[in-house]
């Protein structure tokens, strides 16, 4: 009889908990379901925009490639061009190194001003990249150093004697 029993009473708590969450789920059935799509939209969305930005880096990438390529071949009029057309509306990253080329490409051509003022825009607000704002700073002041006072390059290499800066060696 005891077997008998605990089967019964097993089969009745079983049917309890089915109706408890078939009540639960007609009252917040619907709110989980929105969730779940939500949460679903959402993820999607981001992969989107992930895709969407490493397509937009791996287009850059070939642009300035195709550049280096150009200034290998010894091109360098139409590698120049290139690498201002990456500077002004390429992805950002590329077009900060387009810009260091740019003003690498004056400096051949002897125009240390005009590359002066690329490696001063660089160092001011051309770029997100720390390292690369730096370098900038440290070669403006390199172009300034036969022609500014004592004042001017303490002032422009301050920042690269603090113990953080990746210069700071230099």
């Amino acid at each position: 009889m005891v077997d008998k029993n605990d089967a019964l009473l097993r089969e009745v708590d079983e049917e309890l908990r089915r109706e408890q969450m078939e009540k639960l789920w007609e009252k917040y059935g619907t709110y989980i379901l929105g969730a779940a799509a939500l949460f679903l939209a959402l993820v999607g969305g981001y992969k989107f925009m992930e895709s969407r930005k490493i397509q937009a880096a791996q287009a850059g990438g070939a642009q300035y490639e195709a550049a280096l390529e150009l200034v290998k071949a010894g091109k360098t009029d139409d590698a120049q061009k290139a690498f201002e057309a990456i500077a002004q509306n390429g992805h950002k990253g590329y077009g900060a190194l387009a810009e260091l080329q740019v003003a690498g490409a004056a400096l051949k051509a002897g125009k240390p001003q005009d590359a002066l003022a690329i490696f001063e825009k660089l160092a001011t607000n051309g770029t997100k990249d720390p390292y690369l704002k730096s370098f900038a700073s440290l070669q403006a002041a390199a172009l300034r150093l036969g022609e500014a006072d004592f004042t001017e390059m303490q002032n422009r290499l301050n920042e690269k004697d603090n113990g953080t800066s990746a210069w700071r060696l230099t």
